[in-house]
């Protein structure tokens, strides 16, 4: 009966605790997006925030906290031109920001391209130092960026309208695809300052006097 009574005990400790984690991200996240829609990319593009709303809304911000993603998109104007996928980690004190993903939206390589001219960095520098900057702002004590090669994205690259074409087309199509993409993660790291590699990801470590 009394190891019965500990498990109980233990079992309603532990869903609190899981509770206490669950606030603890929420508030995180909602930090994080703050930061980011706050964040300055040039005189015509911003960071806004895209997603399922769950814990917070207003008209530059929409994210998800109930699967901790936050969706970072770069516009000009209504379009956009460009997102990050981040997902957001609590490891003990450590509050952990991963870049899985950055992508130019399809059709928009003229006004991609022109955002160097306009803001002396190239988009996917822009995108992933905004990110950076926000996440260091929010409270994170690491940063990871996704060596792409490592990912099911890298594996099977989408190509548009793939149906339509013979397969030995889409091989070739996606074997230059893969290419690009190592060159633009490699790049962005390198010029974003990532020089430290844990498993599958670029790693930044921000060293602060006090725990989140």
């Amino acid at each position: 009966m009394q190891s019965l009574v500990s498990r109980s005990v233990l079992l309603r400790a532990k869903r609190k605790f899981a509770k206490r984690q669950i606030a603890r991200e929420r508030k995180q996240i909602q930090s994080v997006a703050k930061q980011l829609t706050q964040t300055k990319l040039g005189d015509r593009f911003r960071a806004s925030i895209n997603g399922k709303v769950k814990s917070i809304k207003s008209s530059e911000v929409a994210v998800s906290s109930a699967n901790k993603k936050i969706f970072l998109t770069l516009n000009d104007g209504d379009k956009v031109l460009a997102k990050a996928n981040i997902s957001v980690h609590i490891h003990g004190t450590q509050l952990i920001a991963v870049i899985e993903q950055i992508q130019g939206v399809y059709g928009r390589k003229r006004e991609l391209d022109s955002i160097k001219t306009a803001n002396k960095k190239a988009w996917n520098i822009l995108l992933v130092k905004a990110a950076i900057e926000a996440a260091k702002a929010a409270g994170f004590t690491k940063i990871l960026f996704r060596d792409i090669t490592t990912s099911r994205f890298y594996r099977k690259p989408n190509i548009p309208f793939h149906e339509m074409l013979p397969s030995q087309a889409v091989q070739k199509l996606q074997l230059e695809k893969r290419r690009a993409m190592e060159t633009l993660y490699k790049s962005t790291a390198r010029e974003c300052g990532f020089k430290i590699r844990e498993g599958h990801y670029y790693v930044q470590k921000i060293h602060r006097n006090n725990n989140f």
